[in-house]
């Protein structure tokens, strides 16, 4: 449990350091952290329900401090997970240049789905905020550099967490006491 809370959080400060680089970059420039702690959950978490809940409550944090559609993010944060965890079985993801590529193509596949998911509601009218593939490029390009810090930071607290739960207390042998 500690590890949930410890790896919910992490995501929480993600999502306000991806808010503040927003303000100050523009947002091609800006790595999708909370996406990122989604993926590093997918690779190094073996528990599945435990990592849709954070996932998915990750995705409504996302939609309450964004103005998209309300679901979207966690669906979307969902969908990743999963698709994480299939790609983790079939790939090797925790070298550092798999891992980046990994998450460059599922950042302009959130994206898509993102704003295919946008136009169904608002129709095909509605003025996206990326135009075409070549705003969600750049985009991928960061987040993919980020992928492998997130992916080790969410690793070491995981074990942290995982740790300090499951280090055994002082054990007394009582076998060997003098009568």
């Amino acid at each position: 449990m500690k590890r949930v809370l410890v790896i919910f959080a992490l995501g929480l400060i993600a999502l306000g350091v991806q808010g503040g680089l927003a303000k100050i970059l523009p947002r091609e420039l800006c790595p999708d952290l909370g996406l990122l702690v989604v993926i590093a959950i997918g690779l190094h978490w073996q528990e599945t329900t435990r990592g849709l809940i954070v996932a998915s409550a990750l995705g409504f944090a996302a939609d309450f401090l964004s103005s998209s559609l309300f679901g979207a993010h966690a669906l979307l944060r969902v969908v990743a997970y999963a698709m994480t965890t299939v790609g983790r079985s079939q790939m090797d993801l925790r070298s550092g240049l798999a891992l980046a590529l990994f998450a460059g193509g599922l950042t302009v596949a959130y994206a898509m789905g993102l704003l295919g998911l946008m136009s169904i509601v608002d129709g095909p009218g509605q003025k996206a905020a990326w135009t075409g593939i070549g705003g969600m490029l750049p985009h991928a390009v960061v987040t993919a550099i980020a992928a492998p810090v997130i992916s080790s930071l969410v690793s070491r607290l995981s074990e942290w967490a995982d740790g300090e739960a499951s280090r055994p207390g002082l054990q007394i042998d009582a076998s060997r006491a003098r009568s």
